[in-house]
């Protein structure tokens, strides 16, 4: 900067802070540059006035970066100088600073008593001094009036609140300072919000934000942003709640506002809660805690606490939640947050409950009732009111509780609540044999669920979302078969499979499957993510004691995947009148009810149900006993020259065990139905290997071809075929487990002239990515690897990298037919939803999977798959050639370990959920 004149100096300082003013809030950096300039040359030459600016300028900066402690001395220091030079208004002003630090401090009660006072001094001063002071005056106590509005609202005088802000807005109106009425407003919607109105704040909040761009204030614009969010949210439109969240945080990152970022990360923290992605928020307010501790944010720290203290409920660690509810308690009665102390009160009750401490329970959740119905917190009273609901002794209490909140529930018109309000109510009726009513009430809980699953833009969110609100399929399907009247056993099994079918059909539908390209995703995903590749590969090297980093890197980019998602398209609309409900496909489906297991046959005619009571705690034991069936033929394999034929028999006896349990009890039902049979598995099922099972005289591929469905299907769900001179994509890729495997790769690739083959070293993601599109026939051996945490990162490693099934749904497979030669790829988690290799590759495009559910010699897996693909090359669809080959296995003696590992999983190629309403009532139409 030029060297000024002793004549223009102040007016070049005045230049000079009137330019760092204006970039506070857009350009906090440059601001900074200018306003410390400005401070030394002030200093320098004894202006008081100048000098008192420069640090006014100076302590907005630090406020914005979220270091209070040098903000409030800044602030103090302002006043001084200004009060030393004479200028009284300006030395009030400080004072909304001071109350701004104040409030961000927690210190609320102390932002009040400032607030008030200078209210009054400035009324006194605006009647007293000239017209143009008076005017002046005016302005600042629009200003004191709006903050005392942000004081008052944190210790829940919420009426007070918003009175002050209405009457700063009419005041600022007034000066025709229309451009200040934005703060007012977006305030005004955060008041709505805690009041449980939030159409009305999302009106509040689009008018600011729409000031504050005319404005050109960045900051403030994307704020009110991540406060929008929060009301999406409530609306349950979680998909514009992402996806604004990831506006406002890249626009906070590059202002460097690091106070608003802890917020930001509170609300995406509370986002990934509502859809049931509880690392991902632990994850994000963790991290938000962490900070806002190192930042003197006591309060933004107590809601962090608070949040993570849900995670721990929603995961039923409830003896974790109860400790980290008393830290946060505890700040919050530091900041007298009278609202989130009652919510502590609220999640207390919860975690008590979970202990079975039901009596200590009833006394929180009473406590918490009483302190949100003072504070006129609804939303958080329906919670409250419907867990003292769960906590009443009798039905009749339990239904007199659920009809006393049934106005509020149908006032807010919020669909999280109103799902948990139909299915208790549903409970109650059921109980009381009621079955049409609860039917009815059970549609309505699904039809809320649907309503706040349709704005999710990805298959992982609507994974986890409905994986978490599974109870209201689960109590229908009860009460359809307690009803058994005509069509409802068949009602019963489409209802049980509309949790898979809703999020496959959106999956298949590839408007949920796509995502960010992670490798190409911007700076803090791309970046995560190479450094998650990094660490894959460190671990082949050195194995770790814990994978703790590992699981924290997968957490941070599936944290970083969910927020980019935010701007991604949700699942369009289904084209109406395109799916019906009937299976034409024989069929034999599954679903876990508590510890019993409902069978569903599919006939062509009809639909037959049977219960298995009390067999899935015996299924797990049994997949134990089959895991060391397995470990040891692969032991005998390795070590002994007869190998595992000696232990054929007693790994029959294991499969004999299992098809006594899961097929013998339906084996009437089974008769007549034809050469093929589809299995839908559900729960720990997706890990039993059907066609081995055995019946005592041979196994089941002796009897049927079978197939296995993560859906039911319909009549396009049939097994694909190759057509002639079929386009085969090969990759191959050893190691010192699966040495191998280019032999099997040059095998397969012999079966079909003209394949493209990638071995070794060509072995690449980028190579594969690129010669997949077009393909008839997919081809991949390599190491496989299932993620049971995270199954979007269950992985196949390819020559130079790990390909996980994140990656996977980014690659055109249209139509073709997928084999995995690799262990682990067909292995998926216990849950309702599974996300692992083979769903990956369906949502790809894939028509069809062969996947492996555990580690088999690669010898032996060579054998099979050569016997496969001279199959599907002479044109026999997919799952005749894979039985062939099996019973090839089979007839040469070999241990079920060893071929029984294969599965074919078909998916079908059009959407076909149907609203469970369409279900029991054929006359509506489908959408």
């Amino acid at each position: 900067m030029p060297e000024p004149t002793a004549d223009d100096e102040p007016r070049l300082l005045d230049a000079v802070l009137d330019r760092a003013g204006g970039l506070v809030h857009r350009h906090p950096r440059r601001a900074e540059r200018l306003a410390v300039w400005a401070d030394r040359r002030a200093e320098r030459a004894a202006d008081r006035s100048r000098l008192a600016r420069a640090r006014y300028v100076r302590a907005q900066i630090m406020t914005e970066r979220g270091e209070l402690d040098a903000a409030l001395t800044l602030i103090a220091e302002a006043r001084r100088w200004w009060s030393e030079a004479g200028h009284t208004l300006a030395a009030l002003r400080t004072d909304l600073g001071r109350m701004h630090v104040l409030d961000d401090l927690g210190r609320h009660h102390e932002a009040i008593e400032v607030g008030e006072r200078l209210a009054a001094a400035l009324a006194e001063l605006g009647t007293a001094g000239p017209a143009d002071d008076g005017q002046e005056a005016r302005y600042v106590r629009a200003h004191a009036v709006k903050n005392l509005g942000v004081a008052y609202g944190l210790v829940g005088r919420h009426t007070e609140a918003l009175e002050a802000y209405a009457r700063a807005a009419d005041e600022y109106a007034a000066l025709g300072r229309h451009d200040e009425t934005a703060l007012p407003l977006a305030n005004t919607g955060l008041e709505l919000l805690a009041l449980g109105r939030p159409v009305e704040a999302l009106a509040a909040f689009d008018r600011a934000i729409e000031i504050f761009e005319r404005a050109d204030d960045p900051a403030f614009a994307a704020q009110c942003r991540g406060d929008a969010a929060q009301a999406h949210r409530q609306l349950g439109q979680v998909g514009e709640a992402l996806r604004l969240l990831e506006e406002a945080r890249g626009s906070l990152e590059r202002l460097g506002a690091l106070t608003e970022a802890v917020r930001l990360r509170l609300a995406l923290a509370q986002t990934h809660l509502a859809v049931g992605l509880w690392d991902e928020a632990r994850e994000a307010a963790g991290s938000a805690a962490t900070q806002a501790a190192g930042s003197g944010l006591r309060h933004d720290e107590a809601r962090a606490r608070f949040l993570v203290s849900l995670c721990d409920l929603a995961e039923d660690r409830c003896g974790s939640a109860l400790e980290e509810l008393q830290r946060a308690g505890a700040l919050f009665a530091e900041v007298d947050d009278r609202q989130h102390l009652a919510r502590v009160a609220l999640a207390r009750a919860q975690g008590l409950a979970g202990l079975g401490a039901e009596d200590e329970a009833r006394e929180a959740a009473d406590e918490a009732v009483a302190l949100l119905e003072a504070g006129g917190w609804q939303v958080p009273l329906v919670s409250a009111r419907l867990l003292r609901a769960d906590l009443a002794t009798d039905p009749a209490e339990a239904e007199e509780r659920l009809g006393a909140v049934a106005a509020l529930v149908a006032g807010l018109d919020l669909p999280e609540l109103s799902y948990e309000h139909e299915l208790r109510t549903a409970r109650v009726l059921r109980s009381r044999g009621e079955l049409d009513l609860a039917a009815d009430h059970l549609l309505r809980a699904l039809a809320a669920l649907e309503r706040a699953a349709g704005s999710l833009p990805d298959y992982a969110l609507l994974t986890a979302f409905r994986m978490h609100r599974s109870q209201a399929h689960g109590e229908l399907v009860e009460v359809l078969l307690e009803r058994g009247g005509p069509g409802d056993v068949a009602a019963a099994s489409h209802v049980a499979d509309d949790v898979r079918a809703r999020t496959l059909a959106d999956l298949l539908a590839r408007a949920a499957g796509r995502g960010p390209v992670l490798s190409a995703a911007g700076r803090d995903l791309g970046e995560a993510y190479a450094e998650l590749q990094a660490q894959y590969l460190a671990e082949e090297q050195v194995p770790p004691a814990t994978p703790t980093r590992t699981r924290d890197l997968e957490r941070r980019v599936s944290s970083l995947r969910t927020r980019h998602l935010g701007g991604a398209a949700g699942p369009g609309v289904r084209e109406r009148g395109a799916v019906r409900p009937d299976v034409l496909v024989p069929t034999l489906a599954y679903h876990v009810s508590g510890d019993d297991l409902l069978a569903f046959v599919h006939r062509p005619d009809r639909v037959e149900a049977r219960r298995l009571p009390g067999v899935v705690g015996r299924l797990g034991r049994l997949l134990d006993d089959l895991d060391d069936q397995w470990s040891r033929a692969a032991i005998a394999s390795a070590h002994l020259a007869s190998g595992a034929r000696p232990l054929v028999g007693s790994a029959r006896a294991t499969l004999r065990d299992l098809h006594d349990l899961l097929v013998e009890p339906v084996a009437d039902l089974l008769v007549g139905l034809g050469p093929r049979l589809c299995v839908v598995p559900d729960g720990e099922m997706g890990t039993v290997p059907f066609a081995a099972l055995h019946d005592g005289q041979a196994h089941l591929l002796e009897r049927w071809t079978i197939t296995q469905a993560p859906s039911l299907l319909d009549a396009d769900g049939a097994a694909p075929a190759l057509p002639r001179a079929a386009r085969a994509v090969v990759a191959g890729v050893p190691d010192e487990d699966a040495p191998l495997v280019e032999q099997e790769a040059r095998a397969v690739a012999g079966c079909h002239p003209g394949s493209v083959l990638l071995e070794g070293p060509s072995a690449t993601v980028a190579a594969l990515s690129a010669s997949v599109a077009g393909a008839d026939v997919v081809h991949v051996a390599c190491h496989g690897l299932h993620q049971p945490q995270d199954p979007l990162f269950s992985r196949l490693r390819l020559h130079d990298r790990w390909l996980p099934s994140a990656e996977v749904v980014q690659l055109d497979l249209d139509g073709a037919l997928v084999v995995l030669s690799a262990c682990q790829s067909g292995t998926h988690a216990s849950q309702r939803e599974p996300v692992g290799l083979a769903w990956a590759f369906l949502a790809a495009g894939a028509a069809g999977v062969v996947v492996c559910q555990w580690h088999v010699a690669d010898a032996t897996t060579a054998e099979v798959m050569a016997a496969l693909h001279r199959a599907l090359a002479s044109g026999t669809p997919a799952d005749e050639a894979l039985r062939a080959a099996q019973r090839d296995a089979v007839a040469g003696g070999l241990h079920p370990y060893f071929w029984g590992a294969f599965a074919l999983v078909v998916g079908p190629t059009r959407a076909r959920a149907v609203s469970a309403q369409r279900l029991l009532d054929p006359t509506e139409e489908t959408v």
